[in-house]
């Protein structure tokens, strides 16, 4: 399976096979967590972030269309998740 094309797993998955997402994951998380880590700040916050990352993407990956690398696609998820995070976590002026 580590040898397959991220779109075929991709497919794979979309056949049942959760297998195939676990390869993903496992090709991705650590880079995707470092470059997370730049955008947050902190351990914690980009943990999370991967996670929701990784769970979006599971549950949208019928919208991959393998048209750009798949780690673009879930960087472009986790850019998005880290965005919101910051937003929440801004300080409300109330105005």
């Amino acid at each position: 399976m580590q040898d397959k094309p991220d779109f075929d797993l991709v497919e794979e998955c979309l056949r049942g096979d959760n297998a195939a997402f676990r390869e993903l994951i496992r090709r991705y998380q650590d880079r995707l967590y470092q470059t997370v880590l730049r955008l947050v700040g902190n351990t914690a916050d980009a943990l999370d972030v991967v996670q929701e990352t990784f769970l979006k993407a599971y549950g949208s990956l019928a919208n991959f269309q393998g048209d750009t690398e798949f780690f673009t696609w879930l960087y472009r998820i986790a850019f998005n998740a880290a965005i919101s995070l910051r937003r929440q976590r801004r300080p409300n002026t109330g105005l």
